[in-house]
């Protein structure tokens, strides 16, 4: 149990170093090697050491903590599409207030445009 532990310990400590830099490619948990290792541990729950259980701990801290970061990873990607989406969007259309503060889009009309000499 303990070399399990430690195991699925270093996996997590890699998914901590893939989140903080970003490249998700590098991501162990998500190949099923960590589903397979905690299933494996729920069926020998049973035979806890004193060593095996501060481990077990900090594994549970560990996956805590990699969850965290990974919510505020999949919150920062949310951010950036809806920052791209309001960009184009700028540049597409223009939206003003009227004299009543009612919203008013005024976003010049293909073909409307008269050329001068």
């Amino acid at each position: 149990m303990l070399e399990r532990l430690t195991h699925l310990r270093e996996i997590l400590l890699e998914d901590r170093a893939a989140l903080l830099s970003g490249d998700y490619s590098r991501l162990k948990s998500s190949d099923g090697t960590v589903n397979a290792l905690t299933t494996e541990l729920e069926t020998m729950s049973e035979g806890i050491s004193s060593e095996s259980g501060d481990l077990l701990i900090e594994v549970q801290n560990l996956a805590a903590r990699n969850a965290r970061l990974l919510a505020a990873g999949i919150e920062g990607t949310k951010a950036a599409q809806e920052r791209i989406t309001m960009i184009r969007r700028a540049t597409s259309e223009l939206n003003t207030y009227t004299s009543n503060g009612q919203v008013e889009n005024v976003t010049p009309r293909p073909g409307k445009v008269e050329k001068r000499a």
